[in-house]
């Protein structure tokens, strides 16, 4: 017959105590200025706030958003890092010094303890965060790999970046990952094209939509940043014989008219190739700006077309905060969503059916 345990034979640990909710500081005896003037260099939101504000309460916090715990572990990891740097290697310099001077070091090791602890909360606080994030679910490639990034580097900083081979491999494929990752303006500028896109297949004949989306293709592409002088040539010409195209295109509705007096606003203004026409380039006005601008106005009375070219074209240029080009990541948002109308548009049809 078994022993049966007795409620007696069990050592129940009473409940944990409140953390102490002191500052990160120290006493900074005589031992340890050079420390504490360190410690003020800290960045305030770091140095005032207490322990409880920087170690979560597991139980406490509210559900987050995936920004919300972004933000979260970056107070963290900051946190953390800058205490390292600013106060864990100055005390630790500090004290090796004393010892190789033979001097008594007993006095700061009270100093060292708090130092150490208030360290070890830090990396908790970390470990919190990173946890926090890891539960929340990823809803794309880049939010898992900034994820598996988290975990990754958390690794790094226990281990002290004794990894195995794994961990390394997992965190060089969740950078390049990331490196690759779209900025947040893609998405707006592949909306606004493809809206584009599909307002011309609704109001242009046949025969210029197709000459529109090779015009949006080449001339999108010769504004953005290339990589050699033979390329920009080569995008410049591609961008001129789509031109050359649209002026062959017989006009039937005045939606097509529209849309090769845009092209006509483009090259008299001497604009980027795909526009807009209708503003200030540096420190130089356009050529005819004022007649530009009204005919601009008047434009978008009778057709979306220009006006949806200009506001797109302009909004490239903003977000690609360059005089000289569109960005490539953005120019080539616009020109791939062209070249995939494009293709689309002339599947199984001959280019001179469609007057391309």
């Amino acid at each position: 017959m078994a022993t049966q345990l007795k409620h007696t034979d069990f050592a129940y640990s009473p409940a944990p105590t409140p953390r102490p909710n002191f500052h990160v500081a120290f006493i900074a005896g005589e031992a340890t200025t050079a420390v504490h003037d360190a410690m003020a260099k800290l960045p305030a939101d770091t140095r005032d706030s207490t322990l409880d504000g920087l170690v979560w309460d597991q139980g406490v916090v509210p559900t987050l958003t995936w920004d919300e715990a972004v933000k979260a572990l970056t107070v963290a990891v900051t946190a953390r890092d800058e205490f390292h740097r600013d106060v864990i290697i100055p005390h630790n310099d500090m004290m090796e010094a004393m010892r190789a001077r033979g001097e008594d070091i007993d006095a700061t090791y009270s100093d060292h303890e708090k130092i150490e602890e208030q360290y070890d909360d830090l990396v908790l606080a970390v470990v919190d965060a990173t946890c926090k994030l890891g539960m929340l679910p990823a809803h794309g490639a880049s939010e898992l790999a900034y994820k598996i990034r988290a975990l990754v580097s958390d690794e790094f900083h226990l281990n002290e970046g004794k990894v195995n081979e794994l961990v390394a491999a997992l965190d060089r494929d969740a950078q390049a990952i990331l490196a690759n990752k779209a900025p947040d303006d893609i998405e707006p500028i592949q909306n606004m094209t493809c809206s584009l896109i599909d307002t011309a297949r609704g109001v242009l004949s046949p025969a210029m939509y197709a000459a529109f989306l090779y015009w949006g293709e080449t001339a999108s592409h010769a504004c953005s940043f290339y990589s050699s002088d033979d390329d920009g040539d080569a995008r410049c010409a591609a961008a001129a014989k789509a031109r050359s195209l649209v002026s062959d295109v017989d006009a039937e509705n005045v939606h097509d008219l529209l849309f090769m007096t845009l092209l006509t606003c483009i090259e008299t203004a001497d604009a980027p190739s795909f526009g807009p026409f209708d503003r200030k380039y540096g420190e130089f006005d356009v050529n005819g700006g004022e007649l530009l601008s009204g005919l601009s106005r008047d434009l978008r009375k009778f057709s979306p077309i220009p006006d949806m070219v200009n506001e797109l074209s302009a909004q490239a240029w903003n977000l690609s905060k360059s005089r000289m080009a569109i960005s490539t990541e953005i120019g080539r948002a616009i020109t791939s969503a062209f070249s995939f109308a494009r293709g689309e548009n002339i599947a199984g049809v001959s280019l001179a059916e469609q007057g391309v």
